[in-house]
């Protein structure tokens, strides 16, 4: 028998693509449990997932439930607190920045504590490895963490590799989609960047002071044409919009 944290997970996905092919409109609980075959509780608490997962969903006595598009990053606090994470996550949101790099940098230099996140609409020199331009327009998670993290700086390229698997499985647990990674810190779908990663360190000989775990994932920002050949977005695969601040949460 499947863990019911499992099952409500997997039904909360179906119950999203409801809402979703209603495109806005309201439809009622017990229509959903009998497209889906489920009772009206098993929808009540698949409703209550989507909401904690960062979904907006109105609900209406009469008239049932709908979903309402919400990409207001700047309200992403709110949808951070209940994680069951080690970490506790404190959000500095910018509408926009040369780089969150550079702003996490002088948060972490001045004792900011591991598990902030600095998030950003746009960036305006962003950055990627080997000082490469990542092109950072509107649209896009463009975020860094800083991590103070117990491990030798020989290992610190292992953080770029776990931050690639949890992009991966975001990806494929929102989007039904089958990504890839490309080391030492590309996540591909369809053999194209989707997600770029950047770890860089303040270090000593053998002890790590601070890292920096940038990750900008191409989301519903639109891409230069001299990109798309390598480059790709969720919003150009799927060919429609998606709301950030879940995949954020999932990330």
């Amino acid at each position: 028998m499947l863990p019911e944290e499992y099952t409500v997970k997997k039904l909360s996905n179906r119950v999203l693509k409801v809402l979703e092919r209603k495109e806005g409109e309201f439809i009622s609980g017990s229509s959903i449990a009998i497209e889906l075959g489920v009772s009206r509780v098993a929808v009540s608490k698949a409703i209550a997932t989507l909401r904690s997962r960062g979904f907006v969903i109105k609900s209406h006595p009469r008239l049932g439930y709908k979903l309402v598009w919400n990409d207001d990053l700047s309200a992403v606090q709110q949808y951070l607190s209940d994680l069951r994470t080690e970490l506790k996550f404190t959000v500095y949101y910018l509408p926009s920045t040369k780089s969150t790099q550079d702003v996490a940098r002088n948060l972490a230099e001045h004792n900011a504590p591991e598990g902030v996140v600095v998030l950003a609409e746009k960036q305006t020199a962003g950055r990627g490895r080997l000082g490469r331009v990542w092109y950072s327009e509107p649209g896009g998670l463009w975020m860094t963490l800083i991590l103070r993290p117990k491990i030798s700086p020989m290992q610190v390229q292992l953080l770029s590799l776990l931050a690639g698997v949890a992009v991966a499985r975001a990806i494929k647990n929102l989007y039904d989609l089958s990504p890839g990674l490309k080391w030492p810190n590309d996540v591909l779908v369809e053999a194209r960047k989707v997600c770029g990663i950047l770890v860089e360190v303040s270090a000593e000989t053998d002890v790590i002071n601070y890292s920096l775990l940038g990750i900008g994932i191409n989301v519903n920002n639109k891409l230069p044409s001299e990109l798309r050949e390598s480059a790709t977005s969720i919003y150009e695969i799927l060919g429609k919009r998606v709301p950030r601040i879940p995949l954020l949460r999932a990330v």
